[in-house]
Parts: structure tokens; sequence; C-alpha cells
């Protein structure tokens, strides 16, 4: 975790929705093992492990109510899912905004159920986790075109 300027996180991402880029990476971070909280980092994406060790630009963070972890399904995973699924939603309706209805009906939990099972349950349970933003938008897309076919 020393390639990242932690003092550079911010908490509050305020209006910066627009602002913000597609490319971005969740970095979940556990902190037990140094006694510290367990994070979700929202960083400038764009590379793979080898520039991430170079150092990341921290956009924001996800900031919990109350702790997120991963690896099984349970309830801090699924505030991570939870937490995941509304930081792309912006995203998902400025594509589409047919999905804007699916996603803030009474499916959304239900997608985020799906995303704890299929995604955040299966995220490593160790120091860390690093998922794209991509990949969760393209995730939730076919998600709700299996369900509209099924």
């Amino acid at each position: 975790m020393s390639a990242l300027d932690v003092a550079a996180v911010a908490t509050n991402k305020g209006d910066a929705l627009t602002d913000r880029p597609r490319d971005r990476v969740y970095h979940g971070i556990n902190g037990n093992a140094e006694g510290a909280e367990t994070r979700i980092l929202v960083v400038q994406g764009g590379g793979g492990p080898t520039e991430r060790h170079r150092g990341v630009t921290v956009l924001y963070e996800l900031s919990p109510e109350f702790p997120f972890w991963w690896g099984y399904t349970g309830g801090s995973p699924g505030r991570t899912a939870t937490a995941i699924i509304e930081d792309v939603t912006p995203d998902l309706v400025a594509d589409e905004p047919a999905l804007e209805g699916l996603l803030n009906s009474s499916l959304r939990s239900d997608l985020i159920i799906a995303f704890l099972v299929d995604v955040v349950g299966h995220l490593h349970d160790s120091e860390e986790f690093w998922l794209s933003a991509q990949s969760v938008i393209r995730w939730v897309r076919g998600y709700y075109r299996e369900l509209m076919t099924s």
C-alpha cells in the first residue's frame, strides 16, 4: 500500500460524479493485518499490476456506514456490493437511460444480491482486490439482459 497516496483520498465525492473517469478501478484493501479499517479506494485505472507498483492516483474512497468485506456472502460483503453498484449507477443511466427504471425498482435488491453472489463473494478473501468499473458495468448490463430474456 506504500504506492498509494492515501493522504489524497477524497472521502466525499460531492459533485464529482459527473467528472469521474470511466476507467476507474475499485481497490479493496484489507486493513485487518495492520489493525486498520478495511477500505475501498477508487483509483484511476488503465494499467495492470506493473503500473500499480509505480503508484496510482486515488480519486475518492467509498465510505461505508459499517465495515466492508469480501470473499463470502454476508452482511459486510453485501455492503461492498451495494457501494460498488451505487457508484456505477450514474454511468449505467448515462449510457442506457432505459436502465434507470430498473435500477430504481424493486429489482435493484435482486441485482445487488446477484452481484454479491456472482462477484463480491468470489473476490479472494486476502489483502486486496482490484475490480474495474467497466467490468461491473458489463456485468450489470448482462444481468439485466438475461433477466429480460428469461
